[in-house]
């Protein structure tokens, strides 16, 4: 099974010790995360320019997402979401097949399903993961 954790959960992941924190590392251990390079993009791109985060830490965060399997994917035609950085999020997921989207992001939440695929709250992902 591979799952994908939208930057926003990756980044808060990144930034303090909650949930999002475990998760992140559950899926580290677990292998069952996949990320995409505009995820990778935009959690480096969000770390420097709202968190200040150094190039050595940037380094860090780079090395630790090559860690997991990282996939190219089309754009959606037609566009689903208002942001287009959401739809990248599910292109990358229809791409893996993956069953589940974990997201903070309301508007992806708002859609709870797309081409089968589940969007749900990171508060969730333990029961999902059961």
């Amino acid at each position: 099974m591979k799952i994908i954790l939208d930057s926003n959960v990756i980044i808060a992941g990144i930034i303090s010790e909650g949930i999002c924190h475990r998760i992140l590392s559950y899926c580290s251990e677990a292998d069952i995360m996949v990320v995409s390079p505009f995820i990778k993009n935009e959690v480096l791109t969000v770390m420097k320019e709202k968190f200040n985060a150094d190039k050595s830490f940037l380094n860090d965060i780079d090395q630790f997402l090559n860690t997991f399997q990282s996939v190219e994917h089309d754009t959606l035609e037609p566009p689903v979401c208002r942001d287009s950085d959401d739809d990248n999020i599910l292109s990358l997921a229809i791409e893996v097949n993956a069953p589940v989207i974990f997201t903070g992001d309301k508007d992806l939440l708002d859609l709870k399903s797309y081409h089968n695929i589940r969007l749900c709250h990171p508060n969730t992902f333990w029961d999902y993961i059961e």
